[in-house]
């Protein structure tokens, strides 16, 4: 897997880590949720672990959150862009995706 995609998972894990523990919910709690097993989270959480778009939504339901605040957006990375060498059509894709996923929240 090209190392660009590595950043990005890891990215949308931290945003997901950040969101749990603010609100106060256990990687446990979490993963009874969304239908998981802990180590699933934790390795969604590092960016091991890709996540199905359902899981992704559950994540997001489940911690009481919009989809758009655990995507990475251009400035959410320190170094250089987290988009940076994705093919133009993947950028487009997620950008339009989460777009369309939060105009319907």
């Amino acid at each position: 897997m090209p190392k660009d995609l590595d950043a990005f998972y890891k990215e949308v894990g931290n945003l997901i880590q950040n969101k749990r523990i603010s609100k106060k919910i256990t990687q446990e709690k979490l993963a009874s949720k969304v239908s998981l097993t802990r180590t699933s989270i934790t390795n969604i959480e590092k960016g091991r672990q890709k996540l199905l778009l359902h899981t992704f939504f559950d994540i997001a339901n489940s911690l009481d959150t919009k989809i758009e605040d655990l995507t990475p957006n251009d400035d959410s990375k320190k170094e250089g862009n987290i988009y940076d060498g994705l093919p133009d059509n993947a950028v487009s894709w997620i950008k339009s995706s989460v777009n369309d996923i939060t105009k319907g929240n």
